[in-house]
């Protein structure tokens, strides 16, 4: 997991969180240490970039809706980009 400043925007403004392999346990606690970190540099956007993500299971779903509504309570929109295929399935159901 990286957590990146968007090309040609400061920190201040937003933030590409970058999820590869495997979004379980694991994978969760990482995601949502990213998230904590870009709230804490006070972003206005977090952008996931789930490209790379091999597989995801129920701990990762349920942190993805975790860290989606603790960015809303914070105020900060969330993205997703480039899901692969097992997030987009995961998603469906």
């Amino acid at each position: 997991m990286r957590l990146a400043t968007t090309p040609g925007r400061p920190i201040a403004d937003s933030a590409v969180v970058e999820v590869d392999g495997v979004l379980d346990a694991v994978g969760a606690y990482d995601l949502c240490r990213s998230i904590d970190e870009a709230v804490g540099a006070q972003v206005r956007e977090v952008v996931l970039d789930l490209t790379h993500v091999v597989a995801v299971d129920v701990d990762g779903l349920a942190a993805l809706e975790r860290c989606a509504r603790r960015l809303q309570a914070d105020g900060v929109v969330l993205a997703c980009t480039v899901c692969s295929m097992p997030v987009r399935r995961a998603l469906r159901v």
